[in-house]
């Protein structure tokens, strides 16, 4: 890779980081607002809105998820670096390459297997709303019509 292409990869990537950053403060603030909210409609109003609480949720993972991303990017997420801090400067960089690659593998356990869950919710939810009680039980509106 030339100067040029790490120098345009590095901006892409600084361009991320800070989109993720900015996603990630919005979304703290949107929950900041979103819980006053539904406590208010409780507590004040007798009537609770159905929407406040899963968007608290899904927000408070995003902010997780996106937070970490972008503290693991500036290495100050939570780690542990007594035993590595010990080792000669050689080992440690031998310690560091590992340790990303075996991030990188969690990564694409993550990603793979995130993708079967999402894949079985759905088709859970897709064989409920046929009638269907069970994956073993077969739907006679599951058969195709000509």
């Amino acid at each position: 890779m030339s100067d040029s292409e790490a120098g345009v990869f590095r901006r892409v990537v600084d361009a991320v980081y800070w989109t993720g950053a900015v996603i990630a403060c919005v979304a703290l603030v949107l929950v900041s607002a979103v819980i006053p909210w539904a406590v208010y409609t409780r507590y004040i109003l007798n009537s609770a809105s159905s929407w406040p609480e899963p968007m608290a949720v899904l927000l408070t993972v995003g902010i997780t998820f996106i937070g970490s991303a972008n503290c693991y990017r500036q290495r100050i997420h939570m780690n542990m670096t007594v035993g590595t801090d010990l080792l000669p400067p050689l080992l440690r960089r031998a310690s560091l390459f590992l340790s990303e690659i075996l991030m990188g593998v969690i990564a694409i356990f993550m990603v793979v297997w995130g993708l079967k869950l999402v894949q079985t919710t759905w088709a859970i939810r897709w064989m409920n709303s046929r009638g269907c009680r069970s994956a073993s039980h077969t739907c006679r509106s599951w058969s195709v019509a000509p």
